[in-house]
């Protein structure tokens, strides 16, 4: 049996979260503070490499791939809710222009670019699209180093920066964190999660380190988003190998990873009602207040919705990547 490791879902469910703060900025005219412009500089230096990085590391094994069992996991994980949430996304962008930031981009860009509200699972399966060969013929053979090498070339030279297609320019940005999460899965168990566990001053420092340094320095170079983004990376595990099962926290962190994808796919239909309905109550004078208001209500809202709605049909379930709730 397939070994399961409970810390990478509440790694994917705090970085759910880490989604959902922030875009909880997403306001005309925001009145940005210190304190909130490191916020939101600090979350978007790690918080989806943080995805790539897990889905890179659950996807290396040691057998070898079915590739029709593959593509049809994938098609049904990722391709089905993708189609659905942009079919539903059509409707508000199409009825109602004037509440959304943008129009619907048509089934041309739903197809070879990938969407604004969905572009990481585009992005994702597109990945792994191409992985059967990159595991085959390349990340499972000697080259697999010169792999990361030319990975990091292409990327600090912007070779693919106006190719759109595809996603193709995200897909080399991102790829690189899915393959370093592959390459480390012989080391994680025993040198990095065992080594986290019982290292709390080198967990101390690098969470000191990453926290004071990243919202500044991060996107002043390539280097420096790669290192920061790892950084992040290690500090969300750290955070979630020391969350105590059967508490409260585990369980709903594990709810949100285990269904960290239907949350991501609902997250902007209830960030566009809720941010119509508190610019009308609440100033953008108080940034503060709208910001905590906006994510705590989007944020329950979700969980309501997931909890009580989506795992409770077998059917939502299936359109939306949730996991069916076992009765």
């Amino acid at each position: 049996m397939k070994e399961r490791y409970k810390e990478l879902d509440l790694m994917k469910g705090i970085g759910i979260i880490l989604v959902y703060i922030g875009h909880s900025f997403n306001f005309p005219n925001f009145r940005w503070t210190k304190i909130l412009f490191f916020l939101g500089n600090t979350i978007y230096s790690f918080h989806m490499p943080l995805f790539f990085f897990i889905s890179g590391l659950l996807s290396n094994t040691n057998n070898e791939i079915n590739l029709e069992k593959f593509y049809k996991g994938k098609i049904k994980r990722l391709l089905i809710p993708y189609f659905f949430i942009n079919l539903i996304d059509f409707i508000p962008r199409t009825l109602l222009p004037n509440l959304v930031n943008s129009e619907f981009g048509g089934i041309k860009e739903v197809l070879f670019y990938g969407t604004k509200i969905s572009w990481f699972v585009y992005t994702l399966f597109i990945i792994f699209m191409i992985f059967p060969f990159l595991d085959t013929y390349i990340l499972k053979k000697d080259r697999y180093y010169l792999f990361g090498i030319v990975l990091i070339i292409v990327n600090y030279l912007k070779i693919f920066e106006n190719i759109e297609i595809f996603s193709f320019k995200i897909v080399v940005s991102y790829l690189l964190y899915f393959y370093i999460g592959y390459i480390i899965k012989p080391l994680y168990k025993e040198k990095i999660k065992n080594g986290i566990e019982s290292k709390n001053l080198i967990f101390l420092i690098t969470s000191i380190v990453f926290l004071s340094l990243s919202y500044k320095y991060f996107y002043l170079s390539y280097f420096n988003s790669v290192i920061f983004a790892i950084l992040g990376i290690l500090f969300v595990l750290n955070i979630s190998l020391r969350i105590k099962e059967d508490t409260i926290t585990y369980r709903v962190f594990n709810f949100l990873g285990i269904n960290s994808l239907t949350f991501y796919l609902i997250e902007g239909f209830i960030t566009v009602v809720y941010r119509v309905i508190l610019l009308r109550i609440i100033s953008i004078e108080y940034s503060y207040l709208l910001v905590s208001t906006f994510f705590i209500l989007r944020v329950i809202t979700a969980y309501v919705v997931v909890k009580l709605v989506v795992v409770k049909s077998s059917v939502l379930s299936f359109l939306l990547g949730a996991s069916v709730e076992k009765k």
